[in-house]
C-alpha cells in the first residue's frame, strides 16, 4: 500500500503547474510612422555616403555596383549639384553638394516629424503615460 501512495505523490509532482509558466504574454512589436521615415532617411543619407566615397576614391563609374550607386542617387544629389563646386583631384572628385543635399534632407524630415508631433492630437493612453508629480 506504502508504494501506491508514493507512485500517487510521484505523478502529483509531475502534473504540478508551476507559477512561472503560466502568463505568458506575446507582444507585437508595431513602428510608428516616424520609425519608418527616419529609417527610409537613413537608407538615403547610406546611398548618398556610398556616392561620397566612391567619388572620392575615383571608382570606375563602368562598374555595376558603381554606376547603380551614381544612378540611384543622381536623382536625389542632383538638384544640389552647383551650390557648391566639386573638388577634382586625378580621378578623385570630392562632391562637397552631396554633403549639402544630406544635410538638408535630414533638416527637412526632421521639420516635418517634428510639425507633425506638434500637431497630433493627444490621445487618453498618452495622457495616462505623462504624470505629474
Amino acid at each position: 500500500m506504502e508504494q501506491d501512495e508514493a507512485r500517487v505523490e510521484t505523478e502529483e509532482v509531475r502534473t504540478t503547474e508551476y507559477p512561472s509558466q503560466k502568463g505568458y504574454v506575446t507582444q507585437k512589436i508595431i513602428f510608428s510612422p516616424y520609425d519608418i521615415v527616419w529609417y527610409l532617411l537613413s537608407i538615403l543619407e547610406l546611398l548618398l555616403i556610398f556616392r561620397i566615397l566612391l567619388k572620392f576614391v575615383g571608382a570606375d563609374p563602368i562598374s555595376l555596383f558603381t554606376s547603380s550607386v551614381y544612378t540611384t542617387s543622381d536623382f536625389f544629389a542632383l538638384p544640389f549639384s552647383g551650390i557648391i563646386s566639386s573638388s577634382i583631384a586625378g580621378k578623385s572628385i570630392m562632391e562637397w553638394s552631396t554633403f549639402v543635399a544630406m544635410a538638408v534632407y535630414w533638416v527637412v524630415i526632421w521639420l516635418i516629424i517634428e510639425f507633425f508631433q506638434l500637431v497630433k492630437p493627444i490621445e487618453a493612453q498618452d495622457m495616462e503615460q505623462t504624470a505629474y508629480s
